[in-house]
């Protein structure tokens, strides 16, 4: 059956340059390493790794843990940690947030991402002198919409604000040379003196890796993460996903490349047919067409299509491309669509 759905955007559980790096690291550093990343004996190619993800990121400080989740919930500590010590900060949680970085702040509110941070800067510029923490999505990968950050431009000079994004969907595809979210948000953060960001990621999606990051432009947010007994207390990555990270860079640029034909081609085929949301160099294209998953099911092709975020949600139905499909693959995809519209669908 073709498959279009998951979160291997680069196809990479089936590349093969891709498995020699993780099985070289696996020779080098053995399939696990159990022990705090805290404790007195370490194994070097944790720091290697991390010191690759800062330079490549321009980061101040990136910290590599054993999920995206992880990732999340030690940032999500660390905000309990810091609103407990500073009960006069306010947060506020963007829609949909993931549940990664729910700290138990997160509102249940259902308005957009954009109307969302426009009250959010309406509140910061009325008082630019109150401690601000915004905690969101870096892009609606449900519903393939990417946010704009841009209106954080227009922060004053003196606003006090830290931004914790989830980035998971989006590293490796988005941003400046794939990088995400974190350079778009490093950027305006030049601007704002205290403009603090914090970027939490899944490896596991386009990268491939057991793995999640944390990036942030704060040396004081970054020491607070590594000396917190949340991190100490929890084991590493596997040591190969952690050696992979800072070989597999040739692998993701070239898989990038194929990525981006990929959708190019397949948004132009489906364009006309005006049932899908998508957005340009993004792989997923989002329908709400009813019947669809099982007329293709019936026709030997899987897409996304489960209730999410919960059992209760309607069915959250996607075509997600990926790097190894051919155009032959979606010329099926599309047959079969096109098919189902004009003779099923339409009766």
């Amino acid at each position: 059956m073709l498959y279009f759905g998951g979160t291997a955007y680069f196809a990479l559980p089936s590349h093969k340059g891709f498995q020699r790096l993780l099985a070289e690291g696996m020779r080098r550093y053995g399939n696990n390493f159990g022990g705090s990343p805290n404790a007195n004996l370490r194994l070097k190619v944790y720091q290697e790794a991390q010191t690759f993800w800062q330079t490549y990121m321009e980061a101040e400080k990136a910290i590599l843990v054993s999920s995206g989740f992880m990732a999340g919930q030690l940032v999500a500590w660390s905000l309990r940690e810091r609103l407990r010590d500073a009960p006069e900060t306010r947060i506020s949680y963007a829609p949909f947030t993931h549940p990664a970085l729910w700290s138990g702040w997160e509102s249940k509110e259902h308005t957009c991402f954009q109307e969302w941070l426009g009250k959010a800067m309406e509140s910061i510029e009325r008082e630019p002198s109150q401690s601000y923490i915004l905690v969101c999505n870096a892009l609606d990968a449900a519903k393939a919409q990417l946010y704009d950050f841009s209106p954080l431009n227009a922060l004053p000079a003196q606003a006090k604000l830290t931004l914790v994004a989830d980035d998971s969907h989006g590293i490796g595809i988005t941003g400046p040379e794939g990088k995400g979210i974190f350079p778009v948000l490093r950027k305006i953060a030049e601007k704002i003196t205290n403009l603090q960001i914090i970027v939490v990621a899944s490896l596991a999606k386009a990268c491939g890796l057991q793995a999640g990051l944390i990036l942030t432009n704060s040396p004081d947010w970054g020491s607070q993460l590594e000396k917190s007994p949340f991190y100490a207390g929890a084991s590493p990555c596997a040591p190969a996903y952690a050696y992979a990270s800072m070989k597999a860079l040739p692998i993701w640029e070239k898989e990038r490349k194929k990525l981006l034909k990929n959708i190019a081609y397949f948004a132009e085929k489906i364009h006309s047919l005006k049932l899908f949301q998508f957005v340009p160099n993004y792989p997923v294209f989002y329908t709400e067409i009813s019947g669809l998953y099982e007329f293709l099911v019936q026709n030997d092709i899987v897409i996304s299509a489960f209730p999410y975020p919960e059992e209760t949600s309607p069915l959250l139905q996607r075509i997600v491309i990926n790097s190894a499909h051919t155009f032959q693959d979606m010329d099926r995809l599309t047959s079969c669509i096109d098919f189902f519209l004009k003779n099923i669908y339409s009766s």
